[in-house]
């Protein structure tokens, strides 16, 4: 079993213009960070492969992030080990010694069961990953190369944070035991298992927030500290503050590898946060609308989630997005994609969607539930109306709500508080009003 120890930074490294140093997947998003991080350490000289098409908007982006130095670019598939020894034959006639690798090529498939998906969908996260980290090593080692980086990800040591990611997770913990066997006196071998990227890659809607994440330069800094620590390095990260957790595919709640850093948190505070209390269960509606939601996980996660937590099942943007799509093919209906992140139990989505539902298949009155208390900063808010006025109170004291057909405000204490729309949303769509 592995053990988690502290990592420490390797031996003092700094980037020189004396060759190149090859950056795979150079292009997306971490890869022009970790080029613009070289590039302030002292790297001159910066080779480019990747499979996109070098179009003027990417050819833009890989500019501004190699300012201040010279970079090329050259389509290859590392996959391909003489596609790749070609592309460091063609950089190293121009500048010399290649000095470093940078592996980040690499892919992720839309959350879902293997059995699914086809063999040929998972072939394409596999290929950059494991052929791809293997022909980057070598080419590193018989290069004499100070160090080949792989930028990997914690699913490949968590099994929650890879859930129905199985094989990307594969991929990833491939990387890391990649480097645990190659690492070496002469080449540093590193795989680096990130959590998500604060704002970059796939946790770039700031509406998601990972359990564990790391801001950019967070990650930056901390890429070039472990570059030459060689072997399998994990980053846990901190929770954000600013929303429930979610875990991404890059994202775990413990490290679980030798090597641990930690850099600083990065905490995002809400100015607000509202949590849209359980609503009453129960009825023919409710009942049906339970099936709708519970077809959708085991169609999406391959079971049922039952009365668990929804938390507890690693829900990230992908999978949001994936369990939207199946519910409103399941229900009809238009699903708001926060309700899974604001609901606690697959229950309480179902009692959400209830509450949605149109009027063509009206609930009967026994079966509508009332508008049920919602909490603003811990403080408990309540309302009741007959669709035209609203009366609303707070821990008691009476608060003023204005309903003008369109939106639905509560102010509290003086303060507008908009998000308590979702509260008077059975209201307005019982009189059509939205």
């Amino acid at each position: 079993m592995p053990r988690t120890a502290a990592a420490r930074p390797g031996p003092s490294y700094r980037p020189t213009g004396d060759g190149y140093y090859l950056v795979t997947g150079g292009l997306g998003a971490v890869g022009r960070h970790l080029i613009r991080r070289l590039v302030d350490g002292g790297a001159r000289h910066i080779g480019v492969i990747g499979r996109s098409v070098l179009d003027e908007a990417r050819a833009a982006r890989l500019r501004e992030a190699a300012q201040g130095a010279e970079a090329a670019y050259l389509p290859c598939d590392v996959a391909d080990a003489s596609a790749l020894a070609a592309a460091a034959h063609e950089f190293g006639a121009r500048w010399g010694r290649l000095l470093g690798v940078v592996h980040c090529s690499g892919g992720v498939n839309p959350f879902g069961a293997m059995h699914r998906r086809p063999w040929s969908d998972a072939a394409r996260v596999v290929a950059p990953k494991v052929p791809g980290s293997l022909n980057a090593v070598r080419l590193a080692q018989e290069e004499g190369s100070d160090f080949a980086v792989l930028v990997s990800s914690i699913a490949g040591t968590q099994p929650r944070a890879g859930r129905g990611l199985v094989d990307y997770s594969l991929a990833n913990a491939y990387q890391l035991a990649l480097a645990e066997r190659e690492n070496g006196p002469v080449t540093a071998v590193t795989a680096h298992a990130w959590p998500n990227w604060t704002g970059t890659g796939m946790e770039a809607d700031a509406s998601y927030s990972a359990a564990h994440s790391l801001a950019a330069d967070e990650a930056a800094d901390a890429f070039l500290a472990h570059i030459r620590s060689g072997g399998a390095v994990v980053f846990p990260g901190t929770a954000s503050t600013a929303a429930p957790p979610q875990a991404l595919p890059a994202s775990a709640d413990s490290p679980a590898t030798r090597g641990v850093a930690r850099p600083g948190a990065s905490d995002e505070v809400a100015e607000i946060r509202t949590v849209i209390a359980a609503r009453p269960s129960g009825g023919r509606n409710h009942e049906l609308m339970r099936g709708h939601v519970r077809d959708a996980f085991v169609h999406v996660l391959g079971e049922d989630p039952g009365d668990r937590p929804l938390q507890a099942l690693g829900l990230d943007s992908l999978v949001i997005a994936e369990l939207t799509a199946a519910l409103e093919r399941c229900s009809g209906l238009t699903v708001d994609p926060s309700l899974l992140m604001r609901a606690p139990t697959a229950a309480e989505v179902a009692a959400g969607l209830t509450t949605a539902a149109p009027e063509s298949s009206p609930a009967s009155a026994e079966d509508t539930p009332s508008p049920g208390p919602v909490a603003v900063n811990d403080q408990r808010v309540s309302a009741a109306g007959d669709g035209q006025r609203v009366s609303a109170a707070v821990d008691g004291q009476p608060a003023s709500v204005a309903v003008d057909g369109q939106r639905a405000s509560v102010a509290v204490d003086d303060q507008r508080v908009s998000a308590l729309s979702a509260l008077l949303h059975p209201l307005l769509t019982r009189d059509r009003n939205r």
